[in-house]
């Protein structure tokens, strides 16, 4: 099965439901192939496209793959939330832990409410620390850490998205908010 070229969210749907039938199926050859021609053509796809192959890319442990695919995403879409996300997650898979945390700073420029993102740097940070020799390049490293940690456990409110499905000329979204302000 194939989707034929084209543009617009019909397509995008289409292509969408195919990479993850091919998933559930446990076809990762042909999952991996419905995105090749995007890897080496980024620019002739829209954003949607692009973040569903990378999330398929992801899925199918083609990390190298799917930083690319999240990488031209933001091209198209340099606000992206999930994109960001999804490009620090998959940096830490690859060890590239130094590209981390300026995705991390864009990331918490769009979405300051979600602690899970000054993880993702705190994280990058901990395995940063690990490369670096002397005691005081250590200790300046450990500091950030520490406090990309404390950014996120210290929010008073807490925002997760759940779900945000684009339309042609609308944006369905989810998700919860916790006052964590409450918390012993």
């Amino acid at each position: 099965l194939a989707v034929p070229g084209g543009k617009g969210a019909a397509v995008s749907n289409a292509r969408q439901n195919l990479q993850a039938a091919l998933l559930i199926a446990g076809d990762t050859a042909s999952a991996t192939k419905s995105y090749t021609e995007m890897l080496g053509n980024p620019a002739g796809y829209e954003y949607q496209d692009l973040i569903n192959a990378a999330v398929t890319a992801s899925r199918s442990n083609k990390n190298e793959d799917a930083a690319k695919l999240f990488e031209a995403a933001l091209q198209a879409n340099p606000y992206s939330r999930d994109a960001l996300f999804n490009l620090a997650v998959t940096y830490l898979n690859l060890g590239q832990n130094e590209k981390v945390p300026p995705i991390v700073t864009r990331l918490v420029a769009v979405d300051p409410s979600n602690p899970q993102d000054y993880t993702l740097a705190a994280k990058a940070y901990v395995e940063i620390a690990k490369t670096r020799k002397g005691a005081a390049a250590t200790t300046a490293v450990n500091d950030t850490t520490m406090m990309w940690f404390n950014k996120g456990s210290q929010l008073p409110v807490e925002v997760t998205v759940t779900e945000m499905t684009p339309g042609e000329k609308s944006l369905d979204l989810a998700g919860h908010v916790l006052d964590r302000r409450d918390k012993a």
